[in-house]
């Protein structure tokens, strides 16, 4: 297989993470009050797992940055993986503390997800980088739509574990796929491809041609 087919495994499995780490914010957002009743809990501490999410992407954003740019394949893979673990894992309980546990572990990934964007598309696709990055922008707000749009007829259909499920199993391809395919890349292939003179004379032809 060649290395331009395990971009396209990478890019597929990036997509899926995303939607999946989306996803699992606003789960529970549009059905907060049956969700619970379920739980056995006071409303206000399901709101509190949709919180979780910008307050810790606001702590973590600018560290999580700084490693990324340390030794992005490694963090990104580290955000990637706990998000999936925080989202297959609440497919199994109806515990709310374990919900909390998994949205709490889904917020700490985030940020090396969504700041992964710009070098993902420019490092890996250097030749389509803003294109790449369209996608994966579009993918995060499909994400965080499907909750609000799909919810209530989840919910209806099978309770809590028709909301989870389909955000874990998503997340369990995810992982498998960027895994396999980003463990195949070779970065300095594309930073090379990307810093080549030949794309530097492209970059000046445009200029040009824009004056």
């Amino acid at each position: 297989m060649n290395s331009r087919n395990y971009r396209i495994i990478s890019l597929t499995g990036f997509i899926l993470i995303i939607f999946g780490s989306q996803s699992i914010w606003d789960t529970f957002s549009s059905v907060e009050t049956g969700v619970a009743n379920v739980l056995n809990v006071n409303p206000a501490l399901i709101a509190l797992l949709i919180i979780i999410y910008p307050i810790l992407f606001f702590i973590l954003t600018i560290p999580s940055s700084i490693l990324l740019d340390s030794n992005f394949k490694f963090w990104l893979l580290f955000g990637s993986f706990i998000t999936f673990i925080g989202g297959f894992i609440r497919i199994f309980s109806l515990n709310y503390w374990t919900m909390l546990v998994c949205q709490i572990l889904a917020a700490i990934g985030q940020p090396f997800i969504l700041n992964a964007f710009v070098t993902f598309s420019s490092e890996f696709f250097p030749e389509r980088k803003a294109y790449i990055l369209s996608i994966l922008s579009f993918t995060m707000y499909i994400g965080a739509l499907y909750p609000l749009v799909t919810g209530v007829n989840l919910y209806s259909l099978g309770g809590i574990e028709y909301l989870t499920a389909p955000t874990g199993i998503i997340l369990f391809f995810g992982i498998i796929l960027l895994n396999l395919g980003i463990n195949k890349i070779s970065r300095n292939e594309y930073k090379d491809l990307y810093s080549s003179p030949e794309n530097h004379e492209k970059d000046i032809k445009i200029i040009k041609d824009l004056i």
